[in-house]
């Protein structure tokens, strides 16, 4: 069964243990700069965990250039080497989920840690969860999309 990574603002402290777990599990350095996820503060003291939602229909997918974006078993990957750095994927993502790695200059986005995500395992107060992708999971998943939307647009 596929897994999505869910997550709650209201349980979110904005503490981003997350984003260091997610660049040491990646790049081994604690460095927020390189991670793939981010903790936005929004208005009023809202905290929100953001990572790719690996939707069905990737936009990113769809406008980059040099093909270095992929869709497998339901998780979208971003190959480095094809990657020239363009940020189309960054503008097109409903989320801004793609971010271009400071050190290899090119785009990376969450890939799930290969079925066990580092930030799940690290938040002390289970803003991130990594759930089966069942319906209710990717209409969630959706409204989040549609509130940071709101919040850019």
């Amino acid at each position: 069964m596929k897994h999505t990574l869910l997550f709650d603002h209201e349980k979110c402290s904005g503490c981003r243990m997350c984003e260091l777990a997610c660049s040491f599990e990646h790049t081994g350095e604690f460095s927020p700069a390189r991670s793939r996820i981010a903790v936005l503060s929004l208005e009023h003291g809202v905290d929100m965990p953001v990572a790719c939602l690996h939707c069905e229909d990737p936009l990113c997918m769809a406008v980059c250039p040099s093909g270095a974006i992929s869709q497998r078993d339901g998780v979208v990957s971003f190959d480095e080497e094809l990657c020239t750095g363009c940020r189309l994927c960054m503008m097109a993502c409903p989320v801004g989920s793609p971010t271009i790695d400071p050190v290899v200059k090119r785009a990376v986005n969450c890939d799930l840690c290969a079925g066990e995500p580092a930030c799940v395992s690290i938040c002390p107060f289970g803003a991130v969860e990594f759930v089966p992708a069942t319906h209710s999971a990717l209409v969630n998943k959706k409204r989040i999309a549609e509130r940071l939307s709101a919040i850019w647009g």
